[in-house]
């Protein structure tokens, strides 16, 4: 099957994507933008359209419109939250095939018809854990992604398992601007005021740096609440990628952990909340847990095995369109 991958930022992301799908016997090519010209003359089965960002722009939509009418199947990829309105409902339609990286995601696309799929970020290829997982001390980290009052919605006074003698970190290195030098002293500042508003934090340390952060890592057990975050698929392949390489137990929502769900094991390699159930419970049970944490001397992390099982459904879903779009092209008669 020849593929030709159309993505306008072509990143390490899309190259991993393309390298695998090789080792499947796919024929794979990548370009930035495509010209009608070049479907005609290269007959592809289909065009795979990958996009970072939460609006499908004009030209993706021309190329999926070109492609269609020359018969080949086409897919898109989004790796954005989405909020469909009349005109992106209208452009999905141009397309064979989408994927999305979160369940909730795919619950926003009852409107489409076509066939759907689960396809997230992927964290860095050949990870190699760097340390044994102990219990002899545990640290506790909770990132913040857009301000410090994200830690609000953690409700920490039933996280009875938290105390002084343990090392609580509040992860700020998100909030960094690549743009703006001499921030860790303005985010300083930020955290201070913060604490003095919310003195229940007054006990944790803060970091603004990501070496910092592998350093934190790297020294005991590490629990990392990510749950109470809204994340982008690629920064949760970022936080799958830290459990991969620390042995760190992550507690995430159920709507992070959907893109790779095989892959997570609850109370093995992480904790996953659910807003089915009720906080109260559900923060029990994690006290429980962290308090009486007699694992095995390295976690459990298997993600050839989950990495194999997504890709083999992205493949067969290359196969369910091309056939499909094949079928659509033949005259009346030889589908008899």
């Amino acid at each position: 099957m020849k593929i030709l991958i159309v993505c306008p930022k072509v990143n390490d992301q899309v190259q991993f994507l393309a390298s695998e799908l090789e080792k499947m016997s796919l024929h794979i090519e990548i370009t930035e933008n495509v010209h009608p010209i070049r479907l005609l003359l290269n007959k592809y089965d289909l065009i795979h359209f990958i996009h970072n960002d939460d609006k499908i722009n004009l030209k993706t939509v021309l190329s999926a419109w070109s492609a269609k009418a020359l018969g080949t199947a086409t897919m898109l990829t989004t790796y954005s939250r989405l909020e469909p309105g009349l005109l992106q409902e209208f452009e999905f339609n141009f397309f064979d095939s989408i994927t999305l990286p979160y369940i909730s995601e795919l619950k926003k696309m009852r409107f489409y018809r076509g066939p759907k799929l689960i396809l997230p970020s992927f964290p860095p290829s050949g990870l190699i854990a760097k340390k044994e997982f102990s219990f002899e001390q545990k640290q506790f980290i909770f990132p913040v992604v857009k301000s410090f009052d994200d830690l609000l919605k953690i409700n920490l006074q039933a996280l009875t398992v938290l105390n002084e003698q343990d090392g609580l970190f509040v992860d700020a290195h998100m909030l960094r601007s690549k743009k703006e030098a001499g921030q860790s002293s303005a985010l300083r500042k930020a955290w201070t005021a913060f604490v003095k508003k919310h003195p229940q934090f007054k006990n944790f340390k803060l970091f603004t740096e990501p070496t910092t952060l592998n350093e934190v890592l790297d020294e005991n057990s590490s629990y990392t609440f990510i749950h109470h975050l809204d994340l982008t698929s690629e920064q949760v392949a970022f936080w799958m990628g830290t459990a991969l390489t620390y042995n760190n137990f992550l507690v995430l929502h159920e709507d992070q952990g959907s893109g790779l769900s095989n892959f997570w094991k609850t109370e093995k390699n992480c904790y996953i909340y659910s807003p089915r159930l009720p906080a109260s419970t559900q923060l029990h049970t994690i006290n429980s847990f962290l308090e009486n944490a007699q694992g095995p001397a390295k976690l459990h992390f298997d993600f050839r095995s989950a990495l194999d099982v997504k890709l083999n459904e992205l493949a067969r879903l290359y196969t369910k369109i091309v056939s499909q779009r094949a079928s659509l092209m033949q005259p009346d008669s030889a589908k008899l």
